[in-house]
């Protein structure tokens, strides 16, 4: 009797955890198809090659602590609380810079340039930041509009957003906000230059 009870317990425990480990398996959360696609995601867009194609999501501007908002038509973007406007222009610049022999060399300059017909874009874009080369152009998108943010060097460096407004066939209106800095000087006005166009959004 003793050796069948101790059969019988033995059996017991056996049924017990064996229920026991498949009860454990099927509770086990299933893998989150989410989860997957933005690992594939995210290893898709390490490669250089990715981020040089992919445009920088839309955006409605971003606040800067301890700046100030200015305003150029319908757009709205933050500067450094220091910085100045030109009256009767759309040109900021720091208190530091003077207008008195003309554009400041450190400053934004915004503005509308129409591109007319037969016209290539880029060029046009080039001529406006002195001819230079961009060492970078990164595609964007901004109020419902496509556009680009360049940088190129010479004797100045510049960062600037441009965005394309297509009238028809007859012409593409290109917005522009345009930061400028002497070139040994860009380290310093990089990080600005960023902030001021990634704060740039429609009112």
């Amino acid at each position: 009797m003793k050796k069948f009870r101790s059969t019988q317990i033995f059996y017991i425990s056996l049924l017990f955890f064996t229920m026991l480990f498949f009860a454990c398996g099927e509770s086990s959360p299933p893998a989150n198809p989410m989860n997957t696609a933005q690992e594939a995601e995210t290893s898709v867009d390490s490669s250089p090659a990715a981020d040089s194609a992919q445009a920088v999501p839309a955006t409605a501007g971003k606040a800067v602590t301890g700046w100030k908002q200015a305003n150029y038509e319908d757009f709205s973007f933050m500067i450094p609380a220091d910085w100045k406007r030109e009256s009767d222009t759309d040109i900021w610049f720091p208190e530091t810079e003077s207008f008195d022999m003309g554009l400041p060399m450190i400053s934004l300059q915004c503005g509308l340039m129409p591109i007319m017909a037969g016209q290539n874009v880029d060029e046009q874009i080039r001529e406006m930041i002195h001819g230079s080369t961009p060492k970078s152009k990164t595609p964007v998108e901004k109020c419902n509009m496509s556009g680009h943010i360049w940088e190129a060097h010479d004797d100045l460096s510049h960062m600037t957003l441009t965005l394309e407004d297509p009238r028809g066939a007859d012409m593409t209106a290109v917005y522009f906000f345009n930061c400028r800095v002497p070139v040994n000087q860009f380290s310093k006005y990089q990080e600005i230059y960023r902030k001021i166009l990634d704060s740039v959004r429609c009112d």
